[in-house]
């Protein structure tokens, strides 16, 4: 497509959603859409391209990723470390700068997305109707633990992703939230929100008292996984030799692996979440207390 100050609508947008919504306009529904934007190699639309990254260095960046995929790939990406980058002749600096600009570029191609859903919805005169959800499976992980790529680890770049609702009439007040919810709340919360009965066991809890700035109590401990089958196959990625499990409240983050010897990494791993949400100080060692508290209640989940 030609690189326009208008860009072209996504398709996903312009030959999906668009034509499902002219032809449910009046009627309960739902619609789950999921771009394929930023999933690795990131590859902008050239509109989208030039916002961050540098036309000019495409080919390079295109070539050296090629070659990245020749020393370990998963599904359509490449997960590399920065000596591994080196040991084939490139730059690490370069190839992060370059690779996490086109990723930046993917994120505004996505956000264009979702401006052209939120104005057809305005079109059709639904978007005062529609309880809109804008929301992510993982992040993506440029070298901030050592890796590039994601599904390796359970730390804050790769688990702490958006979640957003919007309606002015079931959510009147808009807020930012900082206890820590899973993607597995979603489901009671939708049903919650529209008066709809679940039955039976649901993983997860309504969100719906934090929505609406009232007392919040969570039944049970927020946690997140990686579980590495038997077969599996490392490739030389030490996260991969290890089940990895990360116990969440709204200060702590605390990491097990269960085979971390296996792994060559640390077994625990604690992290301040008030003044380090990224993960990147361990202070394991100065809180004993904290540690065998959280390991009990993490066995007690895992069994």
């Amino acid at each position: 497509p030609p690189s326009t100050a208008t860009p072209p609508p996504p398709a996903l947008v312009d030959r999906v959603a668009s034509p499902w919504l002219h032809a449910h306009p009046a009627e309960p529904s739902f619609l789950g859409l999921r771009p394929p934007d930023r999933q690795a190699p990131s590859r902008p639309p050239p509109a989208f391209e030039k916002l961050f990254a540098n036309p000019a260095e495409t080919a390079a960046f295109n070539r050296d990723y090629n070659r990245m995929k020749q020393v370990r790939r998963y599904g359509g990406g490449a997960m590399i470390s920065r000596a591994e980058c080196r040991a084939k002749g490139i730059d690490p600096d370069t190839y992060r700068r370059r690779a996490v600009n086109r990723y930046d570029d993917e994120v505004a191609h996505n956000d264009h997305s979702i401006e052209l859903l939120v104005n057809k919805l305005k079109q059709l005169g639904l978007y005062d109707n529609t309880l809109l959800i804008v929301l992510s499976d993982h992040g993506e992980e440029f070298w901030e633990h050592g890796w590039s790529a994601h599904e390796h680890s359970l730390y804050s770049e790769l688990n702490h992703v958006v979640l957003l609702m919007r309606n002015p009439t079931l959510i009147p007040t808009p807020r930012r939230v900082e206890e820590p919810v899973q993607l597995i709340d979603v489901l009671p919360t939708v049903a919650d929100l529209l008066g709809i009965k679940l039955n039976g066991i649901v993983e997860g809890q309504s969100l719906t008292p934090l929505l609406a700035g009232k007392p919040f109590h969570r039944e049970a401990t927020v946690m997140s996984s990686r579980f590495t089958p038997p077969n599996s196959q490392p490739n030389g990625v030490p996260g991969n030799r290890t089940g990895t499990f990360a116990r969440f409240d709204r200060d702590w983050k605390f990491l097990y692996r269960n085979h971390a010897k296996r792994a060559g990494l640390k077994e625990v791993e604690l992290y301040d979440h008030r003044v380090d949400r990224k993960d990147m100080h361990d202070v394991a060692p100065r809180h004993p207390e904290l540690i065998q508290r959280f390991r009990k209640e993490l066995f007690t989940w895992i069994e």
